[in-house]
């Protein structure tokens, strides 16, 4: 969602800069610190490739001026996709009081996402190279299955304590979609299977 949120709000042409509350933020990361030069658009790469938490607050902060308004957009969003079982708090998705969706709901959201070409670009690349403060850097899409499986081109995996890891997948020109909530993968094939099954 807070790609989302992004793409239909905001200038991906537009340099920010990078704040404190994003540069502090902690598990996965893009790799930012305060202070830092960067367009709206590597902060999208960086949120969906590498699930940078900083570049999820820092989206947040430069769309919306705050994370708690940004949460704000996103829950209207979700309102108006019809989501029943869907609360955001946070534009990283770490665990949080009041912060869930279910997997049913998650591939409504994706669903919509993908129709947004910029998306379906994004989500689709196996590595992109961000710019930050003029300097280039290489980043690596973390769906192990993106090249290595056929037909799957996206979108995005995820961790928490309490969700454990999950990834929501797209695959093929049919677009069948895997959403893999609360999954303790291992092994690329444990998700090749489930892939397997789907088609």
């Amino acid at each position: 969602m807070t790609a989302i949120i992004l793409l239909e709000n905001g200038n991906l042409e537009e340099t920010v800069v990078v704040d404190k509350k994003a540069a502090s933020i902690g598990g996965s990361r893009l790799g930012l610190t305060i202070g830092d030069k960067i367009t709206l658009n590597d902060l999208l790469y960086g949120l969906m490739l590498c699930s940078g938490n900083d570049a999820a607050v820092q989206i947040a902060i430069s769309i919306a001026g705050d994370t708690e308004k940004f949460s704000d957009m996103m829950n209207e969003k979700a309102y108006k996709l019809g989501l029943k079982d869907t609360h955001f708090v946070t534009s990283h998705g770490l665990d949080n009081d009041g912060h869930y969706t279910t997997a049913y709901e998650l591939a409504k959201i994706s669903d919509y996402a993908l129709e947004i070409e910029k998306f379906s670009e994004v989500v689709s690349s196996r590595t992109y190279t961000v710019t930050i403060n003029g300097y280039p850097r290489t980043i690596t899409n973390t769906n192990e299955l993106l090249g290595n499986v056929t037909g799957v081109n996206g979108i995005k995996t995820g961790f928490t304590a309490k969700a454990r890891k999950v990834l929501s997948n797209v695959c093929g020109e049919t677009r069948i979609k895997g959403y893999y909530s609360s999954f303790r993968f291992r092994y690329k094939k444990d998700k090749r299977k489930r892939l397997g099954y789907a088609y």
